[in-house]
């Protein structure tokens, strides 16, 4: 009986020794016990733990529990189990695994106890993201449920932070970025998660891309069939509208740039509901890309109307973390999506040889946003600091064809001409 009473306060000195800032400051809930993900912004540049338990500590330091400590250059994770405390194995997916140089990082921490794992990375919360992984072992031969996992319900943080978000799911998979019509998923589309449909997007981007989606929104039509050929004339030719416009804009996004460019073509009017006007038509000549750039939390539908667009993702807006995690090629009639969670850091880049590219791109503010900020936050690569670029403008959509029709028929006349 004594040499319990012994073990038990030796253990609960450990306990209370086990963090460097041992003192609780933050905490939250799993909705559903045993599973989910919890998003963690810091307030200062400080080595930190996070706790999963059954009970707080409050109630009990000898609750069952994981714990994952963020230290400067490394991670590590921890089980405790009826007193005993183990370090856990780790996958490392990255080497920047430790305190981040960037002190907006979401931290993000993904408890999973039905796939057994223990997942920890930074930026959007998917697995593309992931730094470090642990498999969560049964402690008892026979028992894989390990089922005092599945009743971890209480998240501690041993330091003030400035946002703790908890997601009722983990970080099981690598969202799918291509949108299909439901009648062209497969059933090995399903199995391998490659591709969502339509009813898997969330209100805002189903609206969207109903909206964008239909065989007639198309470029080319019967009262101007050469539309995406005057185009193409227009960005080559000196003097055409789209040519000086794309020299005008050299240096909308910092130092000149002559490829750092690209049109912007608006339909219809800012409704109050989307940064800048709600559709939007982006015009990128061969070789042209945008900076590094976010989009102010909204939600967003991206179709190709002409050509191919590379589609570069990062896990966040900061030049510490300016290398894209996942890198996507989408043709002609192929959808995308951002929402305010996922997909909403990217760069597009035209790697065409010969072809521009034209997008029709769609946004809408998430229902719940009070804020509405109105601009996109951009890398300016030049001077080293985040540019706050205003989505405006170059022409109205009615506008454009009008003067694209103009430079055509122009064009045919002067080719008459020549022939006679």
């Amino acid at each position: 009986m004594q040499r319990s009473i012994e073990h038990k306060r030796k253990f609960v000195a450990l306990r209370q020794a086990e963090c460097r800032h041992s003192h609780l400051h933050s905490s939250g809930l799993f909705p559903v016990h045993g599973q989910g993900t919890v998003a963690i912004k810091l307030k200062k540049y400080n080595e930190f733990c996070v706790k999963f338990r059954q009970e707080t500590s409050d109630e009990s330091l000898l609750s069952d529990s994981y714990e994952i400590e963020i230290l400067w250059g490394t991670v590590r994770m921890w089980k405790y189990v009826h007193g005993i405390r183990s370090q856990l194995d780790l996958t490392y997916c990255d080497t920047e695994v430790g305190i981040d140089m960037d002190l907006n990082t979401a931290y993000w921490f993904s408890l999973d106890s039905a796939g057994k794992y223990i997942r920890y990375g930074k930026g959007e919360m998917r697995i593309g993201t992931e730094l470090a992984r642990s498999s969560i072992k049964a402690d008892v031969p026979g028992d894989p449920l390990q089922s005092w996992v599945g009743h971890l319900k209480h998240i501690e943080v041993n330091q003030d932070v400035q946002s703790l978000i908890v997601f009722r799911d983990p970080v099981v998979i690598e969202p799918p970025v291509r949108i299909v019509p439901s009648d062209a998923m497969s059933m090995d589309d399903a199995a391998t998660a490659a591709v969502t449909v339509p009813a898997g997007l969330n209100p805002a981007c189903q609206q969207l891309y109903g909206n964008v989606s239909g065989e007639k929104f198309v470029l080319n039509t019967d009262d101007f069939p050469e539309f995406t050929e005057a185009v193409e004339r227009s960005i080559k030719t000196p003097t055409m509208w789209c040519y000086e416009e794309l020299r005008r804009k050299e240096s909308e996004f910092g130092a000149p740039d002559p490829l750092g460019t690209y049109l912007r073509i608006t339909l219809g009017q800012n409704m109050g509901n989307s940064p800048g006007v709600p559709y939007v038509m982006e015009i990128w000549p061969v070789g042209h890309y945008s900076p590094i750039h976010n989009h102010s939390d909204a939600n967003a539908i991206i179709r190709v109307l002409h050509g191919t667009i590379t589609v570069k993702l990062f896990s966040m807006l900061s030049f510490a973390h300016d290398t894209p995690f996942a890198i996507t090629e989408f043709t002609e009639g192929e959808v995308t999506y951002l929402s305010p969670d996922l997909n909403q850091t990217h760069q597009l880049v035209n790697n065409d040889k010969s072809r521009s590219c034209i997008t029709i791109q769609c946004y809408q503010y998430d229902g719940t946003d009070k804020q509405h900020y109105e601009y996109f936050d951009y890398l300016d690569t030049a001077n080293k600091v985040v540019g706050h670029f205003y989505p405006a403008s170059d022409m109205d959509f009615v506008e454009f064809k009008k003067t694209m029709k103009k430079e055509w028929d122009d064009h045919k006349k002067s080719t008459r001409k020549r022939k006679h």
